[in-house]
């Protein structure tokens, strides 16, 4: 058959599935596994990492009318049926967009798709590729910001454990989970969050997750724990460091009279030593408490 030939027949169809249709109670009453059985309606499906879209013939129950879920891979009427395309996807029974079950499932099989590419790409295809994923993830979350209303509040609380947020460090994607990431500041001031931990561009559905703009004293400080002098060489500013230290001072996440013996090991203060007795200079060093 010729396309146009598909077309009319779709056509030829499509009209007696109308209301008082002659197929209309017949095809109502067909199951899922039957109308799986017929792949005759034409689509795309995208490749969420590369955009590369591939045509195919899908049956009612494998694609969806709305074109906007087709960047996390799922298959979309074709677009190039113009109107035609919301209309057959009523007459035939299409779901308009997955359930939302569908589309956590669907996330986490694309996130471990890209850590499994990643892996075995090397060089140019490396770097090529982590560029591809970041982009394609952005682009991921922007869809799920429009459904994230929808998403069950005890799966989300379930992504709060998922390392499932790609992010570029020195070129490389790292993953990280929603307590691990926060958003970019809208407004132009200083940010000692943005200093010290990495940040992604404003998502619904990110928020939702639980990715959130500021960091905690806590959050802070149990960063300054692990590694002081990480989070000095960071800010580049001993002035910015001796601000942190006041900031947990004024407000201690932890109980002053039961300090941990993490706490008090920890080189978390700031000191001077003289590198040698023919230097002048002071060089700033963390100092135990």
């Amino acid at each position: 058959l010729t396309e146009q030939q598909r077309l009319d027949g779709m056509d030829f169809v499509s009209a007696r599935l109308g209301p008082n249709g002659a197929y209309r109670a017949q095809y109502t009453s067909m199951g899922i596994s039957d109308k799986k059985k017929f792949r005759f309606l034409p689509c795309i499906a995208q490749d969420p990492f590369t955009g590369q879209a591939t045509e195919q013939r899908c049956s009612s129950v494998s694609c969806f009318s709305d074109w906007r879920c087709a960047v996390m891979g799922f298959a979309v009427l074709d677009p190039k049926l113009g109107k035609n395309a919301n209309l057959y996807g009523s007459l035939f029974q299409c779901e308009t967009e997955p359930q939302s079950i569908l589309l956590l499932n669907q996330l986490a099989y694309l996130v471990a798709t890209a850590k499994y590419k990643l892996d075995v790409a090397k060089g140019k295809e490396l770097v090529e590729l982590s560029q591809l994923i970041v982009v394609a993830f952005r682009e991921i979350f922007k869809y799920l910001s429009h459904r994230s209303s929808e998403l069950n509040v005890s799966t989300m609380d379930g992504l709060k454990r998922e390392s499932f947020i790609p992010c570029l460090v020195k070129g490389n994607i790292v993953w990280y989970r929603t307590d691990e990431v926060f958003f970019k500041r809208t407004d132009r001031g200083e940010s000692v969050t943005e200093d010290l931990f990495h940040t992604v561009d404003f998502s619904p559905f990110l928020a939702a997750a639980g990715v959130k703009e500021d960091a905690t004293t806590k959050e802070i400080f149990l960063l300054m724990l692990k590694s002081p002098s990480n989070v000095l060489r960071t800010l580049g500013s001993e002035a910015k460091y001796r601000s942190l230290l006041r900031r947990v001072a004024a407000d201690p996440p932890f109980d002053l009279n039961q300090l941990s013996a993490e706490i008090q090991k920890a080189p978390l203060l700031l000191a001077y030593c003289t590198p040698s007795s023919r230097s002048r200079r002071r060089r700033p060093t963390t100092l135990r408490m």
